[in-house]
């Protein structure tokens, strides 16, 4: 995207020169007019490791998850890059976050044909308690642990079947 978006001051060129040596007299005989002047900006895809970066800083969890998985699908030439950085975590309770993150990496890039990342394999993005991303008892945690992808099960994190599907 381009576009003015701010000026800088210039003094005109047309103006005499200051004989008098005094600097005041000089700014106040300048006419000042904007340059404008343009900023260029890219888009940059969210990768899983940015993703928890925005978690960590106070961002909607489902937010940032739902921002990396636009740029999945959105950008398919960035795929790789998007899931090579490992998501680093230094408190506990953003591990369920890498975890998920960690699950959703590997299962995207197994549907889509691409090497799972070697750092998706790392036990820290394990949980030691069950993960159910929806309420409920009996026939819905069934219903989860049927239906829960094994990128997700393995790591504790159930589910169901919905959660990639509009990827």
């Amino acid at each position: 995207m381009t576009g003015v978006i701010g000026s800088r001051k210039q003094a005109a060129s047309d103006e005499p020169p200051n004989t008098s040596g005094r600097e005041s007299d000089r700014d106040e005989n300048r006419a000042v007019r904007p340059e404008p002047f343009r900023v260029t900006t890219a888009y940059l895809p969210q990768t899983v490791s940015e993703t928890l970066a925005r978690i960590a800083a106070g961002v909607d969890p489902w937010i940032a998850y739902r921002d990396f998985l636009e740029d999945w699908t959105y950008l398919p030439e960035a795929r790789r890059d998007l899931v090579d950085a490992k998501p680093t975590f230094t408190r506990n309770e953003h591990r369920q976050w890498a975890s998920l993150l960690a699950a959703t990496a590997e299962a995207l890039c197994a549907r889509d044909g691409l090497s799972v990342p070697a750092w998706t394999r790392d036990p820290e993005y394990r949980l030691a308690e069950p993960w159910y991303l929806y309420e409920g008892t009996g026939r819905i945690r069934g219903w989860l642990r049927e239906s829960t992808p094994r990128p997700f099960a393995k790591r504790n994190i159930w589910t169901g079947d919905r959660l990639l599907r509009r990827t």
